[in-house]
């Protein structure tokens, strides 16, 4: 289950879409691109399974405050790719989003922590199951962009609230050319 929830963009100082050179331009589409591993630990802290590779192309619109995450993810088999939509209230500085798994729909939110408007470096943000035969389950994100280093801890929780296990993932950042040869591949 890949829940790979995060959230950076394109430089700015001020909260606006817009560049500060005076001529009232948007800011271009910020695009990531993240190449990596993520491992599934039970809630004894015992790693289950083989690690899954990941990529994500994360895509932040500030001209249209939007975000957009192409996760795939293989583990052994075929390779499986969901798409999250998200919109961003860089004033909050929060977002909200959804997208669906091969497991159900979830939905969630987020709180931008560390960096500028636009370029964040550290974020938290919940996830819930809406359906499927996860529903009412939720996941607990930390997500931390350092330098070209991005990780991410996700606590599972089922619809008791009852800890079911973390994800721990680390991608590093990588050329669009080396993503989009990876992505054919798979």
């Amino acid at each position: 289950m890949l829940l790979l929830l995060a959230c950076a963009g394109a430089p700015s100082d001020d909260t606006a879409s817009t560049d500060d050179t005076g001529g009232g331009a948007p800011l271009p589409p910020a695009v990531l691109y993240l190449s990596g591993d993520s491992q599934y630990y039970d809630s004894d802290g015992v790693a289950r399974g083989r690690p899954t590779s990941e990529l994500l192309r994360r895509t932040v619109t500030p001209e249209d405050a939007s975000l957009e995450e192409r996760v795939i993810e293989k583990s052994g088999g075929a390779a499986e790719e969901y798409l999250l939509l998200g919109v961003i209230d860089p004033d909050g500085p929060t977002w909200t989003y959804s997208f669906t798994t091969a497991d159900g729909t979830l939905e969630g939110s987020g709180t931008f922590d560390e960096g500028e408007t636009w370029a964040w470096t550290a974020w938290h943000s919940t996830s819930t199951f809406v359906d499927g035969d996860y529903a009412g389950w939720t996941i607990e994100s930390e997500d931390r962009l350092d330098g070209d280093t991005f990780t991410a801890s996700k606590a599972f929780h089922d619809a008791t609230g009852a800890g079911q296990g973390t994800v721990e993932e680390t991608l590093a950042v990588i050329d669009a050319e080396t993503w989009e040869e990876t992505a054919a591949e798979w």
